[in-house]
């Protein structure tokens, strides 16, 4: 995980360019589980398993639908809060491809890293009104085998946000400082190579078990 930090130069001088919305971005299918047989979404299975059972990047629904809305891993199901649609993508200078992460329980919000205070160890996971602009805390990409690549079949999901990049990327992690992780767990920022945890920070897009298709690349 420590070459994250050896290419962190690469991220220094951040130069995005608008491509056109991957073709998925299309339609706006919130509350619509219809996505799944259309291909058109899919689940991030956490590895802080070995599955029995699998746990799903979710959204907490328990207090409704805001700018906000914290993220946790819960048992896979198809639930909207519980799948994900490829939004708008932006390539940077080193070609390197970051795609927004929109809900399927509604499409105008996307998976976001709350960098309020800049990103550190613990920066809050959430559903935010999708915004393609500086910093990019809701752009990302898969890392996996010294490459990124956003059809990976596993890999760790991290940010671009370019407030951080001299510190090196942070990915998605799910915290298991408190026990053993279950329905409800937070999932949290945290920096590449300096995860306090030994599982919670790869992740697959899936559709019932099976690796998603379509993603862009």
């Amino acid at each position: 995980m420590h070459v994250w930090r050896s290419i962190a130069k690469a991220f220094r001088a951040v130069n995005f360019s608008l491509r056109t919305p991957i073709a998925l971005d299309a339609a706006d299918v919130a509350n619509d589980p219809a996505c799944v047989g259309a291909g058109t979404c899919f689940q991030l299975v956490s590895d802080v398993t070995a599955g029995n059972p699998y746990y799903c990047l979710n959204a907490n629904d328990s207090g409704g639908l805001y700018d906000g809305v914290p993220m946790q891993i819960w048992t896979c199901n198809l639930n909207s809060n519980d799948l994900w649609e490829v939004g708008k993508c932006l390539s940077n200078s080193e070609g390197i491809l970051f795609c927004q992460l929109e809900s399927v329980w509604n499409t105008k919000y996307c998976l976001n890293a709350d960098d309020t205070d800049g990103l550190y160890n613990g920066s809050y996971l959430q559903l935010w009104t999708c915004n393609v602009a500086s910093p990019y805390n809701d752009l990302w990409a898969v890392y996996s085998g010294n490459t990124y690549c956003f059809n990976y079949l596993t890999g760790c999901l991290g940010v671009a946000d370019e407030g951080d990049v001299t510190n090196g990327p942070y990915i998605a992690t799910v915290d298991e400082g408190d026990g053993t992780p279950g329905n409800g767990t937070t999932v949290w920022m945290w920096l590449s190579g300096d995860e306090k945890n030994a599982g919670g920070i790869l992740w697959a897009p899936q559709v019932n078990g099976e690796p998603a298709t379509g993603l862009p690349s």
